[in-house]
């Protein structure tokens, strides 16, 4: 299963952003980031991704839909004319996106409901159906992350070599 994911960190609290980005395992994808931060990130949102017949787009990691697709207007105008259809979200996304240098994969706290109608309203115009992970299951998984990363940490002693 693929998903997109859209996390938070109490690193990034005075940008006011948000983290979002492709998995297909998301716990794995969190306790892996979490030497990047001080602090362990945790999901707000989770989106299962599946892919149509309908789906021509040739990325398999749909998060670059919004990151590389969605701050260029020549391929959004080239999509739209396959589709025959406006993708007015997709074309808003760029005001967004917060670009440091690095990847794309940060968008300001703000441009949240925009994210979210692209992947609620648009990806499925591209032949990808989307539905919403339930709050409840995105609690347990961000305890469980919590919960590996205590045990994967502590180490109430390590033997000196001498």
């Amino acid at each position: 299963m693929s998903y997109i994911y859209i996390s938070d960190n109490i690193d990034w609290n005075k940008d006011t952003k948000y983290k979002f980005g492709f998995t297909t395992d998301p716990i794995n994808k969190l306790l892996l980031t979490r030497e990047q931060h001080s602090y362990q990130s945790e999901y707000i949102q989770l989106y299962k991704i599946e892919k149509t017949k309908d789906y021509i787009i040739d990325y398999r990691r749909y998060d670059k839909i919004i990151s590389v697709i969605g701050r260029n207007d020549n391929i959004i105008d080239t999509i739209e004319n396959h589709y025959n259809n406006s993708f007015t979200y997709l074309r808003n996304i760029k005001k967004y996106l917060i670009n440091t240098g690095g990847s794309t994969d940060f968008i300001y706290s703000y441009g949240y409901r925009n994210l979210h109608n692209l992947l609620m309203i648009e990806f499925p115009l591209l032949g990808l159906n989307v539905s919403i992970v339930k709050i409840s299951e995105i609690l347990q998984i961000n305890k469980e992350i919590k919960n590996k990363n205590i045990v994967n940490t502590f180490n109430p002693f390590t033997p000196l070599k001498i």
